[in-house]
């Protein structure tokens, strides 16, 4: 239901700068990576408000990514790898991870014509993106371009740099109304959504692998935006959900944030996230109040807070004040300073309570081809029925770009006793890492590096090596990638060193994609014993007509010195497009390890996806053949918005 609201004092029909947003369904909003659009052949997907982008071919190669994609046991599954970071996101999963760490989505991915489609703003901002919406458009920057995109993106995925500033200006950012400045605007979108899943599961329960359920889940979403007769400009959000599954919880999302601004200053109130800097306020969610001004002379931000996490069966409340003062010196250069204190109050225990402080220094500039950040950071800390103490931090970071080459270098040391709670690093960790990427000619790439890691008596020597070569030009899909790492790990214990040896192939045939996977790793354990785990990949995906695809894949994996040598994986699967937003889907799958878990398993599957309206409805069969005992499982789901 998407409703605008005009003050009944004023004339009706006046219109807002924006004009009304999608609440769901296809948008024409375009992506722009450092001023380039993102040209592909899909669209920004909106659903309860929340922009969806499909993790793709044509994202990793623009990105420089690896994309792995794992639909075993029936959950489909994308990590996406660069250089810098790892992300791993699952179909229906509230959650993700970065580089290991678990972090919460707005919305849970969801999978439509073979791609696992991501929130589009949590997706960047997990790349250490600043992503920016204006109108349906969006805005991603970077200090530097990621590590491989100016060797890995095809023609045709980038528009010019020319290009893409042009239509981004398409849209006029909110707060250019041209209604009369006296004239008191609102526009919302109200969602109601409902969603049901049920599993059941027949045979004997005490044998079955697969979990009976029947939950049940309530969303509630409201967002408005609009100009308000005092000159500031508002966007308030309200979202919050119940459901019956008692143990995750269906990703519950509880937020309610107001915020206004005009010209240069902003108020944001209760639910925000502010991103300060890489010690102090790093992502970190509040709930309270933050005031932020800007000038020509200074910056000056303010924020009070209390931490919506759950801490220690609620004894503790935990709140968070800060004061961050930067000034700019031209519009390369920046200096700020910041003051953070997080303490815990309530009911005292014999558990640990926080009382922490962080004073920060940190710095940006750039100059053309070059790119430089640094941070210094002091911290005291006291835990409850314990002594304070004091550490430090530091961390600096130097770039390079131009045309054929990327090189990023940076050195962290951390105190052992340096804790903020606003952020996430090891204590006690000294890290000096430099990665290079050269575009030797238009059909090869050369990367390497280094990185040295000591923690406490361990040190570690990492050394990347990446080669990628397009060998024929009349087949520039075809790409061939080897890629090498050599660790070596030191400690009381004696060394360890780990060797990783990969070759990937890909092609693209008309309509048809070919890849696979070779991997090797040997490791060298403390006690001089060799290890081998051996990996292959094989994938073939087609258009056998305008509406069927084929898609099939085989894994193997190979251990030594354990007692389950062997892994198998093999899917025949295939999916017809009945119309748009709407499948059918039938597999085979095999999987063998040696164990009671082999099994065979036959799935069949519809899916439709209304983004006119947003329904989805799912409904799925499997059958199970384990070695000791066969499962039946009939899933099905259905949401509505109205």
């Amino acid at each position: 239901m998407i409703l605008a609201l005009i003050s009944p004092v004023f004339a009706f029909g006046a219109q807002s700068a924006t004009g009304a947003k999608n609440a769901s369904g296809l948008s024409q909003g375009k992506v722009f990576i450092n001023g380039r659009e993102l040209r592909a052949d899909y669209k920004i997907l909106f659903r309860e408000g929340v922009a969806f982008i499909p993790i793709s071919e044509e994202l990793g190669y623009v990105l420089g990514a690896d994309i792995d994609e794992t639909t075993d046991g029936g959950h489909f599954s994308v990590t996406f790898k660069t250089y810098e970071t790892a992300l791993v996101f699952s179909e229906g999963q509230s959650i993700s991870t970065s580089n290991g760490i678990i972090r919460n989505l707005e919305r849970p991915p969801f999978v439509s014509g073979g791609l696992l489609y991501v929130p589009l703003k949590d997706f960047f901002e997990q790349l250490e993106c600043d992503v920016k919406r204006d109108g349906d458009n969006f805005q991603i920057t970077k200090s530097t371009l990621f590590p491989d995109v100016i060797s890995e993106a095809p023609e045709g995925f980038l528009a010019s740099p020319t290009a893409g500033a042009a239509a981004a200006t398409g849209t006029a950012p909110i707060g250019t109304a041209t209604a009369p400045a006296d004239l008191l605007t609102l526009q919302y979108t109200y969602e109601n959504v409902f969603e049901f899943e049920n599993a059941t599961v027949s045979g004997d329960a005490t044998q079955s692998n697969l979990t009976p359920k029947t939950d049940f889940y309530h969303r509630l979403n409201f967002r408005a935006e609009g100009n308000m007769r005092n000159g500031y400009d508002l966007q308030g959000i309200f979202k919050t959900s119940s459901t019956t599954e008692r143990d995750l919880n269906g990703g519950k999302v509880d937020t309610f944030n107001l915020n206004f601004y005009k010209n240069k200053i902003s108020l944001n109130l209760y639910d925000y996230t502010p991103k300060v800097s890489r010690f102090v306020l790093k992502s970190y969610p509040l709930r309270g109040v933050m005031y932020d001004r800007q000038n020509n002379l200074f910056s000056m931000t303010a924020l009070w807070g209390e931490t919506p996490k759950s801490l220690r069966d609620s004894y503790y409340n935990r709140f968070e004040n800060a004061f961050i003062i930067g000034k700019a010196f031209g519009k390369n250069t920046s200096l700020n300073a910041v003051y953070s204190r997080t303490k815990d109050t309530g009911i005292d225990q014999d558990d640990d309570r926080i009382d922490n402080s962080v004073f920060s220094i940190f710095g940006s500039s750039s100059r053309k081809k070059y790119s430089f950040n640094s941070e210094f950071a002091l911290s005291r800390t006291s835990l409850f029925y314990g002594d304070k103490f004091d550490s430090k931090a530091k961390w600096f970071e130097a770039k390079y770009k131009d045309k054929r080459t990327n090189v990023a270098s940076s050195y962290e040391r951390v105190g052992s006793e340096f804790y903020s709670e606003t952020s996430y690093f090891t204590p006690g960790k000294r890290e000096f890492q430099t990665l290079a990427t050269s575009k030797l000619r238009k059909d090869m790439t050369l990367g390497t590096g280094y990185k040295t890691t000591k923690l406490s008596s361990d040190t570690s020597q990492l050394i990347p090596l990446q080669f990628t070569l397009i060998p024929l030009k009349s087949r520039p899909k075809m790409k061939w990638k080897l890629s090498k790492d050599y660790e070596r790990a030191r400690s009381d214990y004696g060394s360890k060193i780990t060797d990783k040896r990969k070759f990937e192939y890909s092609d693209r045939i008309g309509k048809a994609k070919a890849d696979f996977t070779i991997e090797r790793n040997r490791q060298k354990d403390t006690w001089g014993e060799w290890q081998f785990r051996t990996t292959q990949r094989y994938r073939f995906i087609s258009d056998l007509s305008k509406k069927l695809q084929m898609y099939l894949q085989f894994k193997k994996e190979y251990k030594t010195q354990t007692i389950n040598a062997r892994k198998r994986y093999y899917q025949y699967k295939y999916i017809y497009e009945l119309e748009e937003w709407s499948e059918l889907s039938f597999s085979v799958e095999r999987y063998y390890n040696g164990t009671s878990s082999n099994r065979d398993t036959i799935s069949a599957a519809y899916k439709k996806l209304d983004v006119i309206n947003d329904r989805e409805y799912s409904i799925e069969y499997q059958y199970l053949n384990y070695r000791d005992h066969n499962d039946n499982s009939i899933m099905a789901s259905f949401s509505f918005i109205k």
